[in-house]
């Protein structure tokens, strides 16, 4: 059994602050990314734990540089660095997606440091038609491989964002958010715990969990935060002008798709 874990930082636990955690020129930010590998480690743990022959971690975070390769659990191999051919490298072939530290879609009340890919050019983003957030693009990514996202952790309202949308999907709070930078933060070995706890639980129970798949052609809308984005972005194939700050983009399926967007 291989395992899939895509990763971010917003959502671990302990980590609150935009400026000082989520970005590499602050002290701070160090310390979070120590956070996130533990939580890493309990997921890789539980994978194993539970009969995983094989785990692959994408670091996917920013400029997927947050992971210290020397605390990584030695079972598992990363995809770390940006330029990479394709957001979820390697996917394919695995049977089960695991989501550590994922934060809720943008513009969620009451969620911790949320937002949907870009937090400083992006409003929202539809998937045909379904308001959406990362979780969502994962999870239909997945599916378009036959591939299960079984687990996922992060704030309370990553936590109902995901089961809303893969109600068999096992989650973790590793926090109860209170406003965009401030929340309050469960002890971070319980929530390593119940982590690890958590991904031994998903895997057993991986043929209940439903399989998100989208029919083609697949369409993403995204709403930017101002025109001078719009006005940056080429009119090409598979990209319409909506209004000022929106555009289509529609493949022959979700992968396309994406890559229309960059």
């Amino acid at each position: 059994m291989k395992v899939y874990i895509m990763t971010d930082l917003e959502g671990v636990g302990g980590v609150v602050k935009q400026d000082l955690q989520t970005v590499s020129i602050n002290p701070e930010y160090y310390r979070a990314c120590e956070y996130l590998v533990e939580e890493v480690n309990a997921a890789v743990a539980g994978a194993f734990d539970a009969g995983a022959t094989e785990v692959m971690v994408s670091d996917s975070h920013w400029q997927g540089f947050n992971i210290r390769m020397d605390l990584l659990d030695s079972r598992a191999a990363c995809v770390t660095g940006s330029g990479r051919p394709s957001w979820m490298v390697g996917l394919e072939g695995f049977d089960a997606v695991v989501c550590i530290g994922l934060h809720a879609m943008s513009g969620t009340e009451g969620a911790v440091l949320d937002h949907t890919w870009d937090p400083d050019g992006w409003n929202n983003l539809w998937i045909n038609g379904k308001l959406s957030g990362e979780f969502g693009l994962i999870a239909y990514m997945a599916g378009h491989y036959n591939i299960p996202v079984i687990f996922a952790s992060g704030d309370d309202k990553l936590c109902l964002e995901a089961k809303t949308l893969v109600n068999s999907i096992t989650v973790v709070e590793t926090k109860k958010g209170l406003c965009r930078e401030s929340a309050i933060c469960y002890p971070l070995k319980q929530v390593r715990l119940k982590i690890k706890e958590g991904v031994f639980n998903a895997l057993k129970n991986i043929k209940n969990v439903k399989t998100l798949k989208l029919e083609s052609p697949v369409e993403m809308i995204v709403e930017y935060k101002n025109t001078r984005i719009v006005d940056g972005i080429k009119i090409i194939n598979g990209r319409k002008l909506l209004n000022s700050k929106k555009i289509e983009y529609k493949g022959k399926d979700v992968t396309e798709c994406f890559n229309l967007l960059f």
